[in-house]
């Protein structure tokens, strides 16, 4: 975690409250506290100028403004050990309602650790990892709805076009896989028993629509591990682009999308 080790948030808090506005902390500093992934903090009492020719008057203005936002704010906890830092952290505060997303400073990246789910959205490459089942994932040019509890979705641009607008793209839906005769502990932790080739793959299953420029003009097709064309989905042009549905069926882990 980073820890923030001087902050003087409590002088912007108690100038904002003196105005009239509330639960500054949660509207005005949360999110780029989240943003930068800074998950506690020192805050100070300082009596910054030109308040400081009263201190005293400025310091029961202090105290009291902390003691309101306090009162409201349910995303930061005062703590006076390390085991309640510790455990104020582990409770998710300083992240509000027990959520723990971190986003890069480019938004392209976003990890959500409580759902644990990854994102990645750039230009020519998109993907989502981790525990999406049933959940319908929108990117800038990709929904996925996967019914699978765990899966890693890859959509990139096979040509140096953004994906709205490339030839090529390749889908790659990947779910969970372990050894033949593989054997884990209860808990999923551990390898008991090795197990041997062929590596078994779990097939992903669900709905894909993707913005595209000319949508009717694009097939979809499984793909054999080599990379050649197994089968063409049954794909639907919509008004921006197309969707198609994933199925057992498919017994396939790649899948190309071509203009044609």
């Amino acid at each position: 975690m980073y820890f923030d080790a001087h902050s003087d948030i409590w002088c912007d808090v108690t100038t904002r409250r003196l105005n009239g506005e509330t639960n500054v902390f949660d509207r005005c500093h949360l999110e780029r506290l989240r943003k930068g992934g800074v998950e506690g903090s020192i805050f100070v009492i300082w009596v910054d100028p030109p308040y400081d020719v009263d201190y005293v008057k400025r310091t029961e203005q202090i105290m009291a403004a902390i003691k309101a936002e306090t009162a409201e704010c349910r995303s930061f906890r005062i703590v006076h050990s390390y085991d309640e830092m510790m455990k104020a952290n582990a409770d998710g505060i300083y992240n509000g309602s027990g959520d723990k997303v971190y986003d890069s400073f480019t938004g392209e990246l976003s990890a959500d650790l409580t759902k644990g789910v990854f994102k990645l959205n750039t230009r020519r490459s998109q993907a989502v990892c981790g525990l999406i089942g049933g959940k319908t994932i929108t990117l800038d040019s990709v929904e996925l709805t996967v019914e699978n509890s765990y899966a890693v979705m890859t959509v990139t641009s096979l040509t140096d076009s953004d994906i709205e607008d490339s030839e090529r793209i390749l889908l790659t839906a990947i779910g969970r896989g372990q050894n033949f005769a593989q054997l884990m502990s209860e808990e999923g932790t551990t390898i008991l028993k090795p197990g041997r080739a062929p590596i078994m793959v779990e097939q992903i299953t669900g709905d894909v629509s993707l913005k595209l420029s000319s949508p009717a003009a694009y097939t979809v097709y499984s793909l054999h591990s080599d990379g050649s064309r197994k089968t063409e989905l049954h794909t639907a042009a919509e008004g921006n682009g197309i969707s198609f549905k994933i199925t057992d069926a498919a017994e396939s882990m790649h899948f190309e999308i071509v203009k044609e």
